[in-house]
């Protein structure tokens, strides 16, 4: 037992003499006689492989002769993991000895723990160096302004897997910590997470079991000039921002493991009119991630949201419509809608906003990173077009498989006075800029379809969704009556969202496409009976249509309401209506590209008259084609001397015929509108009542 002792002690004190003979290296770490040129340091991330498992390299050499071999003891939460060993190769002077030792950790909600000993002759060993709470894990980076950085309350929160990089008081020599702990970075801008950042780190740790590491870059009111500011003779710097965001990034070792970069700056271009000024910012911005960070995985933008202004301003529309597309400009990156995150005050979001933004990017990141198979995005529109002849109905159609929400009318607290208002979202649509000419709105599947309250004129060719900038909405800072009214200062809300409730983009001057008639079949609608408090309601399958909407004018009503949606039905009954009373039905085909117009059908409830395929039978008369569209025919059981009257539902008579010992009619409906009408023949002895559909 003492000889090992001694011997160790023995073997320490040379490798500690050996220190004052061989010479000392500027850019790597001496223990004693061994140089690292690669060792980890305590709390630090590395990156995470397919294989959901982290290497932990550590190279380097021994200058003094006689030394067999480095090991290195890996303890997962304090418990003996992994153990490997390298042998010293040494050069033909036998006085220099490299070494590789590469083990793997798990990347998990696990610390582990290391120690390197060296050996000399195989049996007794001394340890060199230690490190703790060594994780495996993925890399994040925000850049940005005010709201990137996400940091007006502090949080308590804490997680020993949420990892940052950049403990310092001087400027250089950045460590490790845990996120949100401390004030870091550099002095004159420190860094911290921030609230959106930190929930993130908490979701993918929580969901996911992943540690992670964030890194953000986020001072407030700074111009995109300055985030794209790159020094081509000395990129990683500490004068700039963005020199000091690879300062950071390249001090993790992570830079080629960054997994989404997020960048959310604008609001100064859109406050000065500047949006060209930010397309070229950024432009720079991409193409210098390109240059010294090429390997980020997806690169986030998010839009700016609307801000409160008293003078309009359309290119704050303009800057917030280029972002929504950035997608289509530049591979590798996706854009994001915060837009409609609760607490919006006119220039941040507060803490639970930013914690609920936080939790969409995660679960936006589940699809992109961690391979959840449910896509997760914000709704953005690809077009708009008019969806009826006369050019009352505007369709937005948003991405395929997105499944639209039209919010309900919302109870808005205002800000400046006191108060509150009832918001409707009608209103928040623009035709040619001009708010308030939306009737009605309606979700369906990846469309939104709204009803203008007049038809549109042929200069009407663009439409915006929310305003450039609030409180300009086209005379909105006022009430009808002209006075001021108790409105909020910054709009906020409602708001279209998806089934996920994820807001859409906000956009600004897209074109209204002309109205084009559907390559779908339009449907036959047809109403098959009726009861003094229901109406039954059939139609054709349309080959290609993925989905039906049927919606119902109820009487003295001025616009229709959705009342059933299928995508397989092709019957309906309308029930819990008034007896002897008029609907208006109109039904619509379509899939996700295209829909039919609207197919009109006019039917009624009654207790006197019944339905007739083959009408009243006790007394035998037969009605044939029903429903039909150029001939009707009309037989009796017997001879009859009568008048026929033809009623639309109205109670209208649309025409008359006089039977003389008949029992055969042939009538030509050509020229008559679709519709269901009414027959009543009638002798003076005798009634026989019966019911048609003309179908168009």
């Amino acid at each position: 037992m003492k000889t090992t002792y001694f011997r160790q002690i023995s073997n320490f004190c040379l490798l500690f003499i050996c220190v004052f003979f061989t010479h000392t290296e500027l850019n790597a770490q001496r223990f004693y006689s061994i140089v690292f040129d690669e060792l980890p340091v305590d709390m630090q991330l590395y990156p995470r492989n397919v294989k959901n498992e982290a290497i932990v390299p550590m190279t380097g050499y021994i200058d003094v002769p006689g030394w067999k071999y480095l090991s290195v003891v890996v303890s997962r939460n304090k418990t003996f993991y992994q153990y490997q060993r390298s042998n010293f190769n040494y050069n033909a002077a036998g006085n220099i000895g490299t070494f590789s030792l590469k083990p793997v950790i798990k990347s998990e909600l696990a610390s582990y723990d290391i120690k390197v000993y060296a050996s000399k002759e195989g049996k007794d060993s001394v340890l060199m160096v230690e490190r703790k709470n060594i994780i495996g894990g993925d890399f994040y980076v925000i850049y940005g302004q005010s709201n990137a950085r996400g940091w007006e309350e502090q949080d308590t929160y804490r997680n020993e897997y949420c990892r940052t990089f950049g403990f310092t008081q001087d400027d250089k020599n950045f460590t490790w910590g845990l996120s949100n702990s401390n004030f870091t970075g550099f002095s004159a801008n420190p860094q911290i997470v921030g609230q959106w950042g930190i929930t993130i780190q908490k979701y993918i740790a929580e969901k996911y079991n992943i540690p992670t590491c964030v890194i953000n870059v986020a001072p407030p009111g700074t111009p995109i000039r300055d985030f794209a500011n790159r020094d081509e003779n000395t990129p990683i710097n500490s004068y700039s921002l963005y020199g000091q965001l690879l300062t950071l990034v390249t001090g993790t070792k992570l830079q080629n493991n960054i997994q989404g970069f997020f960048y959310w700056q604008g609001e100064g271009e859109a406050a000065f009119n500047e949006w060209t000024v930010w397309q070229a910012g950024f432009d720079k911005i991409y193409k210098n991630l390109q240059l010294d960070l090429p390997n980020i995985r997806q690169l986030y933008v998010l839009q700016i949201p609307i801000f409160p202004g008293e003078v309009y301003r359309d290119q704050a529309g303009i800057l917030r419509d280029y972002q929504r597309q950035l997608g289509n400009v530049y591979p590798k990156l996706t854009s994001f809608a915060p837009i409609g995150a609760i607490g919006w005050n006119g220039f941040h979001y507060g803490k639970p906003g930013y914690t609920q933004v936080g939790y969409e990017l995660g679960r936006v990141l589940g699809h992109d990173v961690y391979g959840d198979t449910k896509v997760i995005k914000c709704p953005n529109v690809q077009k708009t077009y008019y969806s009826s002849k006369n050019r009352d109905e505007i369709t937005i159609l948003f991405d395929k498989g997105q499944q639209m929400v039209y919010p309900k009318d919302t109870l808005i607290g205002d800000f400046i006075n006191g108060g509150s208002g009832i918001y409707s979202m009608k209103n928040f649509f623009y035709v040619n800029n001009i708010w308030k000419r939306v009737a009605t709105g309606v979700a369906d599947g990846n469309r939104i379809v709204v009803t203008l309250k007049q038809p549109a004129s042929e200069n009407d060719s663009t439409m915006n969704y929310l305003p450039s900038v609030y409180a300009f909405s086209g005379g909105y800072e006022q009430d009808e009556g002209g006075e001021q009214g108790n409105k909020p200062w910054t709009y906020k809300g409602p708001y279209l969202k998806n089934e996920d409730n994820l807001r859409a983009f906000a956009f600004h001057n897209v074109k209204i496409q002309p109205f084009k008639v559907s390559s779908l079949a339009k449907p036959v609608l047809t109403a098959t009976n009726s009861t003094k408090s229901q109406i039954m309601l059939k139609w054709t399958s349309v080959p290609n249509a993925s989905k039906y909407r049927l919606e119902r004018k109820k009487p003295n009503n001025t616009f229709f309401e959705v009342i059933f949606d299928t995508s397989t039905a092709t019957e309906y009954t309308d029930n819990n209506l008034l007896e002897s009373q008029n609907y208006i039905y109109r039904l619509r085909a379509r899939n996700e590209d295209t829909e039919t117009e609207y197919v009109t059908l006019e039917a009624g409830t009654t207790a006197l008259l019944s339905n007739s395929n083959a009408t009243s039978k006790q007394i035998g008369m037969k009605i044939f084609p029903n429903p039909t569209t150029e001939t009707l025919i009309i037989t009796f059981e017997k001879d009859l001397t009568g008048t026929l009257n033809i009623y639309n539902l109205m109670g209208t008579k649309k025409e008359d015929y006089f039977l003389k010992q008949q029992s055969y009619i042939e009538l030509s409906v050509k020229s008559w509108d679709s519709g269901n009408y009414i027959l009543i023949f009638d002798n003076g002895l005798e009634k026989i009542s019966g019911k048609i559909t003309v179908s168009k």
